[in-house]
């Protein structure tokens, strides 16, 4: 296996051990990788990887219920109230009864969610480029199917 690139040149001469054979400490060290990139091109810090995927899928599942948006990102229940009430002060996303069923509330994004949505899809794009840059395009491609195929 290719080593490690390192972070910077302090980490040159680091040796990663087995680590650099476990897939899970190179998901993990490829996540810190686009987080990092991601909030590069955040202008609000308080706008998170984890707050705008919640905010992202509640815009593309209107009147999902919030156990299911948490399901979905793989959110404890109070990781997705905390992310669903930060929107909802801010007026970004509001719960709603469900038509039909009274007791049950579902999730929508206002107009200025939506416009945050917008912006963070932007973002997350040239984020995206910059994760990518080492890779040929269907070297992308096969890396989405298999990384689908592992969370699937």
């Amino acid at each position: 296996m290719a080593p490690i690139i390192p972070a910077d040149e302090s980490d040159a001469e680091l040796d990663y051990s087995f680590l650099s054979r476990r897939t899970g400490f190179l998901l993990r060290l490829a996540s810190v990788m686009n987080l990092s990139h991601l909030a590069g091109e955040m202008p609000d810090k308080a706008l998170t990887s984890q707050r705008m995927s919640v905010l992202t899928l509640v815009a593309a599942n209107p009147g999902a219920s919030q156990v299911r948006i948490g399901e979905a990102l793989r959110l404890s229940r109070p990781a997705a109230t905390l992310a669903i009430d930060f929107w909802e002060e801010r007026g970004c996303m509001q719960r709603r009864v469900v038509p039909g069923d009274r007791r049950s509330r579902g999730l929508f994004v206002t107009p200025a969610g939506e416009d945050l949505v917008a912006a963070f899809e932007m973002q997350t794009a040239e984020a995206e480029k910059r994760l990518r840059e080492k890779l040929e395009s269907d070297e992308v491609e096969e890396l989405r199917r298999l990384l689908a195929k592992f969370l699937g």
